[in-house]
């Protein structure tokens, strides 16, 4: 029997039977075999996901590919490496028909090249998918990596109605709709997604939902986890993360409870009660500490705990400036030292050509405080003299996210690349000026900075310190935010704005209230975390109320919601300030966390779908 129509017969079986190992494993060496190893490193995977016990044997095929095996690139826009894959794979397509796999690849290359020809390579891969949906499935989880959500859309909705329960599909649908502004669609989608019985894909859902801000469905997905694994530590740890994230810490030390009762000394949940005790009593102190202790444990340096530590040392008053700079630069030495860092970059040197400037930021929506300050930017940028490139490192898309979109020359979905990859991205694209906004927050990327993406590298708006890296070379501050006096607590030089860092202006219509009497005392309002919140820092508020005429000051934070968060910050508000006479009235408010940039009522859809208790 020759090649082609023996894995014709695989592909054949396969349609029988999709979860067979032993035959995805004799079609990874069947690919291996002919020089194909994007193929072979899917059918090994898929072999022993079918069978464990398959792992072996998939391992040692896969120690023999020779060339990328990674399937990246068909995530991506068009990059050089296609028309000559595209080719090849052409040629073993006509090699051995009814090749599936090989057929799908192709597609998806003619796809990145905007060929007329992609529809005739659907078709003959969805003639020979073994099971029904897979290849616009692909097509479409591709099309949305890439950004075009409108292509992800045509391919993902083409399967609600001949294969509806393809849940994966429904949960990608509804991030495509999403991108696109078609919130009541998405919601439909998800709801289908959220039919699934399967444990495991409804905590991934979990995660997709709350990355865009669906915050009260993703906790109705993750109890109904725990209410499908009632015995398993890890999916109770989840949903007490989760709690804790959106301020619900009576449920979190509930969770908890139940982890530590399931698994005695579990780790992780120790390190979120450590979590916990920060964020409900402002005790940056134990915080730092834990966050220093679950960093020695994890024994990686490059590991984002590293960025964690760096951030709450913020908020510790036990330390000095010099302390937390001296911080700052032992945490940053493990990727000054880690990554060798790219300086021969080919950029002209030229006014011919507009200036390129790349940020990188996952911030771009209304939940960020960077994208208030960044968008305006954006939207005044001068696109005759800039080439502006934005690489998206997060997940939540919303309208501020398409009008960021829309300013820039170039946009890359980037959440899904590593660090390497993006860099290479990057140093592709030729970014002159390349900007972090992020330090060391969650959505930090700095190792792409250690390894060097641009000429010039700077960091601007997102962190308030210096990244400590020694690849930096600038920070873009004012003399507020970064003073020239405190030039010896910065690794990178400073480059000071005439004004203020944080340039804001009206990106939408703001209802403004009603003009207060000019001769009104003023009203002093903190909108920040309650770890922020130590007693020198109130010890510094209650002098600005003994300057100032007044007598107000509204403390409001997301976690005031919990009646212990409130508790503590009112003694310790009214211990600081009691010594202070103008003060006559202290509100310490509760800020809900907002749905309403992707869902105005996520209650009601929860509820519809059955997915809280």
């Amino acid at each position: 029997m020759t090649v082609h129509r023996t894995v014709a017969k695989a592909y054949l079986a396969l349609r029988r039977n999709p979860a067979h190992g032993k035959t995805w494993l004799w079609l990874a060496g069947d690919y291996a075999q002919r020089g194909l190893p994007m193929q072979a490193a899917y059918a090994g995977v898929q072999a022993a996901r079918c069978n464990a016990s398959l792992e072996a044997d998939a391992s040692a095929i896969r120690s023999t590919l020779q060339g990328d095996t990674s399937d990246a690139l068909l995530g991506r826009p068009y990059g050089d490496k296609v028309p000559p894959l595209r080719e090849r794979f052409a040629q073993a397509a006509q090699a051995v028909p009814g090749d599936w796999l090989t057929l799908l690849y192709l597609a998806r290359l003619t796809d990145l090249s905007s060929l007329h020809a992609v529809d005739s390579w659907i078709a003959q891969a969805v003639a020979v998918e073994p099971l029904a949906g897979e290849t616009l499935h692909w097509l479409g989880f591709w099309r949305l990596a890439s950004g075009d959500s409108a292509g992800a859309v045509q391919c993902l909705g083409a399967l609600l109605h001949c294969v509806p329960t393809r849940y994966g599909s429904m949960m990608y649908l509804g991030e495509a709709l999403l991108r696109l502004g078609q919130v009541d669609a998405a919601n439909k989608a998800f709801t289908r997604a959220a039919q699934s019985p399967n444990p495991a894909f409804l905590a991934l859902l979990a995660e997709r939902v709350y990355a865009h801000n669906y915050w009260e469905e993703a906790l109705g997905l993750r109890r109904r986890v725990t209410e499908l694994l009632p015995q398993d530590a890890s999916a109770w740890l989840a949903l007490a993360e989760l709690a804790s994230a959106v301020y619900d810490y009576t449920l979190a030390e509930a969770c908890l409870a139940r982890v530590e009762a399931l698994e005695p000394g579990h780790a992780q949940a120790a390190h979120l009660r450590g979590h916990l005790q920060g964020r409900t009593q402002g005790a940056a102190g134990g915080a730092y500490l834990d966050h220093m202790l679950a960093l020695y444990e994890a024994a990686d340096p490059l590991s984002r705990l590293a960025s964690s530590v760096a951030m709450t040392s913020l908020y510790d008053e036990r330390y000095s400036a010099d302390d937390i700079a001296a911080l700052h630069r032992r945490i940053a030495e493990p990727f000054n030292t880690a990554f060798a860092r790219k300086t021969d970059f080919a950029n002209p040197r030229t006014s011919a050509r507009r200036l390129r400037i790349g940020y990188v930021t996952g911030d771009l929506h209304a939940q960020h405080p960077v994208n208030v300050f960044l968008l305006p930017v954006l939207l005044q940028h001068d696109h005759a003299r800039f080439e502006i490139f934005v690489y998206h490192t997060g997940s939540m898309f919303d309208g501020y996210t398409r009008q960021a979109q829309a300013a820039a020359d170039h946009w890359t979905e980037a959440a899904r690349l590593s660090d390497a990859a993006l860099q290479a991205e990057i140093v592709r694209d030729a970014v002159d000026v390349l900007v972090d906004l992020g330090g060391h927050t969650s959505s930090q990327r700095l190792g792409v900075f250690a390894m060097g993406a641009a000429p010039v590298q700077a960091t601007y708006l997102g962190y308030p310190h210096s990244t400590g890296l020694a690849f930096m070379d600038w920070l873009i501050g004012d003399q507020t935010v970064s003073p020239a006096e405190h030039a010896h607590l910065f690794s990178e030089g400073i480059a000071q704005l005439p004004g203020c860092v944080f340039c804001w202006a009206p990106v939408d219509d703001y209802p403004l209230p009603a003009a207060r009497p000019a001769n009104s005392p003023p009203v002093f309002g903190s909108f920040n975390n309650s770890i922020k919140i130590g007693p020198r820092t109130v010890a510094l508020w209650s002098r600005v109320l003994q300057a100032v005429p007044g007598d107000d000051l509204a403390a409001h934070h997301g976690a005031c919601g919990a009646p212990q968060v409130r508790e503590v910050q009112r003694a310790l508000h009214g211990l600081s300030l009691s010594s202070t006479p103008k003060v006559s009235r202290l509100s310490v408010g509760c800020k809900t966390p907002s749905t309403g940039a992707v869902c105005t009522t996520p209650s009601a859809w929860a509820s519809s779908t059955g997915w809280r208790n």
